[in-house]
């Protein structure tokens, strides 16, 4: 009974706990790959910024070479992604209003 007891809440403890930097970083890096306007984007930092019940929103700030207006050009951008509990992505937003050039 001892170890049925153990093993549920191990699991609890599991299925609850939140996905690490790295973790998020991979997911965030893994969709900016898939632009193809983005070369070599390299994620910078992830910032937690709201938690649901089933969803958390990371903000994300990353360094990537801009193919659109000047080519190139190498350029720090930001974005949100949401991640279900269990580290799926549920959705990923690019705020390409908050494009800098980098010198």
């Amino acid at each position: 009974m001892k170890n049925i007891i153990y093993i549920l809440a191990l699991t609890l403890l599991t299925a609850c706990s939140s996905l690490s930097d790295t973790e998020v970083k991979s997911k965030v890096s893994y969709q900016l790959n898939g632009v193809k306007e983005f070369f070599h984007p390299r994620v910078i930092s992830v910032e937690k910024v709201n938690e649901s019940d089933d969803l958390v929103q990371y903000k994300w700030t990353a360094e990537y070479t801009w193919l659109i207006g000047i080519r190139g050009q190498r350029v720090k951008g930001s974005g949100f992604i949401m991640l279900y509990k269990n580290g799926d992505i549920a959705d990923f937003h690019i705020d390409f209003g908050s494009t800098e050039t980098i010198k």
